[in-house]
């Protein structure tokens, strides 16, 4: 199956493009990290699949509204 067939299948069966469907995992993913772990947000944005962590912080500003900094100060004030 060529890439172009997978990706047009993909959004047919799910209404979205893989790209939108990985980022979210991996953003959902730091997520987790950001409120399990101490870890630097440059290293959780490698860990995630983000070479270039400025890049990691745009799209989950994009998608939360927020950086990962202030994600993680505000999970901390919810514990």
């Amino acid at each position: 199956m060529s890439k172009r067939h997978f990706y047009r299948i993909f959004q047919q069966i799910t209404g979205q493009t893989f790209t939108g469907y990985l980022q979210i995992k991996r953003i959902d993913q730091s997520c987790h990290l950001l409120r399990t772990t101490t870890r630097k947000i440059a290293d959780i944005s490698r860990d995630v699949g983000y070479k270039d962590s400025k890049f990691y912080s745009a799209v989950f500003k994009q998608l939360y509204g927020i950086t990962p900094s202030s994600y993680r100060k505000l999970r901390k004030l919810g514990e």
